[in-house]
């Protein structure tokens, strides 16, 4: 037959079929009649040039799921088959499942059920084990044809036999005919909890389910499966997603999310797959120096994320490549000044930060963006003592700056800025929850909340998330964002350390306040970050595997 050249790997004369099978063609052309569909993996023999879009091959009848059907101008002359054995037992088999011959029935892997009725519903007699041949009793309805098949031939025979729907007569004399030409299928994704899978099929639950176009819950809806109907499982399921194909006259439209009924918007109809674990976005801090490399473009690819932090000062190039790649992000700008230890007002730090904000806030037009006016006031390092003595003098010191911000930029949400958490330290830090409470009216004045949170193998993360839950009981109904995290020591491996990051993300969906996270960082040439940096170390890879 001819299989669709794009849906192919080829290697010389062989070809191996991609993830979601391959319909195989009698003809070079989109519409022309469909043999059968080949199985994800399987290996195919090229047997000659190209013809358009697809390629000559010649499968193997093991490699097919579901029924087979072979071009034959010569059906007709099929002879009448010879009659039924005197042990036959008669019942209606799932034609999905059965390679149809002439009068003569195959069943496929794994075995077929036999039924009383052609019904999924209806009592099951026995198991028509794999490879055996049946002889076809009469005309099928609907999914099921009957079979006559040798008592041997059946496992498991319910005893006594239960009354068996008869079916309607081959016409006189002549042979069964071939099954109708197999429909075209779409292939997709569908959600492993609302389907039942047995047999290389699937069965969709009893509110249906939406077909995606990868594995993921915010993959592009491309169809609607009512419930009940069946799918062909193509291959081994991703996360939360088994690949399958879809009868084209099976697969509805998508459902619109919503409808206008006397100007009120309404929902259309119960979405049947679950919603995303909450609202909270899962993103990563880019890199702490001023350039975005294409390598960490490109570990920003591999994590997907719904949230990502800049700084003011970082290079456009690399901003404008990270909105480009993912346009459906929101965004967290953090406008950076280096205190050095001296005491800078309001105004100089407008003077000095200004520009570069609004330079990076020009390549975002349109995005979901929060700034985040400076950053862990709580520390020596960035203002504690040079500029203002407690949280109390940064609060003045913060309105007053959130004022100039607002006067300049008075479209955007601006957030009080993370803190650096854990007990006072003489000379490097003060109290976290001692400095936000002492500034609690910065907060109020805010469009939110920005918090750090930080575990490792000694400090664990249940107890970093007691520090988060305490700034929610302290601000409720105060939108947090979480613009730094992470496992910040050594002794815990990549892999589990990004699985760490999974887990703490699901935990954010039970805080419905909290809108994010960007976990801390991409890349940094400090090397006390050496621990948070993601780049070189497969961490993206980890946590966009989710």
């Amino acid at each position: 037959g001819w299989a669709w050249a794009s849906n192919l790997i080829v290697r010389g004369s062989e070809a191996t079929v991609n993830q979601f099978g391959i319909n195989l063609r009698a003809t070079p052309a989109r519409d022309a009649q469909n043999i059968g569909l080949i199985r994800a993996g399987s290996i195919v023999t090229v047997t000659g040039s190209a013809s358009g879009e697809y390629l000559p091959v010649s499968a193997r009848r093991a490699d097919f799921s579901g029924p087979i059907t072979l071009p034959d101008p010569d059906a007709g002359a099929t002879p009448t088959p010879p009659p039924p054995p005197a042990d036959a037992i008669l019942g209606w088999a799932w034609t999905q499942n059965l390679t149809i011959t002439g009068v003569q029935a195959k069943s496929g892997q794994f075995g077929t059920n036999l039924r009383s009725a052609p019904a999924r519903t209806a009592v099951t007699i026995g198991l028509f084990q794999e490879g055996a041949i049946a002889t076809v009793a009469g005309l099928a309805r609907g999914e099921y044809t009957p079979v006559l098949a040798r008592r041997a031939d059946v496992a498991n025979l319910a005893q006594p036999l239960p009354v068996i729907t008869q079916p309607d007569p081959l016409p006189g004399g002549s042979p069964a005919p071939a099954p109708a030409p197999i429909h075209d299928t779409t292939p997709g994704w569908a959600f492993t909890t609302q389907i039942t899978v047995g047999g290389g099929m699937a069965v969709s639950g009893p509110f249906g389910i939406n077909l995606r176009d990868g594995p993921r819950r915010n993959a592009a809806n491309i169809g609607f499966v009512p419930a009940g109907a069946s799918m062909i499982v193509t291959g081994a399921a991703q996360g939360e997603y088994t690949p399958v194909r879809v009868n084209d006259d099976v697969l509805q439209k998508p459902f619109s999310p919503s409808l206008v009924i006397n100007t009120t918007e309404v929902p259309a109809v119960n979405d049947p797959e679950p919603t995303p674990f909450g609202n909270a976005q899962i993103g990563l801090h880019a890199s702490a120096d001023p350039d975005i490399s294409d390598a960490e473009v490109a570990e920003f690819t591999a994590m997907r994320p719904g949230m990502i932090k800049v700084l003011s000062f970082h290079n456009p190039d690399g901003i404008r490549k990270l909105a480009q790649q993912h346009p459906n992000a929101r965004w967290v700008v953090r406008t950076f000044l280096d205190f050095g230890g001296r005491n800078i007002s309001p105004q100089q730090f407008f003077n000095d930060t200004i520009s570069d904000t609004e330079r990076t806030l020009g390549i975002l037009p349109g995005k979901d963006v929060v700034i985040e006016l400076h950053n862990e006031p709580n520390l020596t390092a960035e203002g504690m003592g040079s500029t203002w003595k407690d949280g109390l003098a940064f609060k003045d010191w913060w309105l007053q700056l959130l004022d100039l911000y607002r006067k300049r930029l008075p479209a955007y949400r601006f957030i009080y800025p993370g803190l650096s958490p854990g007990a006072s330290v003489r000379g490097i830090k003060m109290d976290h929850v001692e400095f936000v409470e002492a500034s609690r009216d910065a907060i109020k004045a805010a469009d939110g909340l920005g918090v750090h949170i930080y575990w490792s193998d000694v400090y664990p993360m249940a107890t970093a998330l007691g520090v988060l839950d305490d700034y929610i009981n302290r601000f409720r109904g105060v939108p947090i964002w979480i613009t730094e995290a992470s496992n910040n020591k050594a002794g815990t491996a990549v892999h589990r350390k990004g699985m760490q990051y999974l887990e703490f993300w699901k935990e954010l969906q039970k805080r419905s306040t909290v809108q994010g996270v960007t976990y801390f960082v991409a890349s940094a040439s400090n090397p006390e970050f050496k621990e948070e940096i993601w780049v070189g170390r497969g961490l993206g890879a980890i946590v966009g595997r989710r």
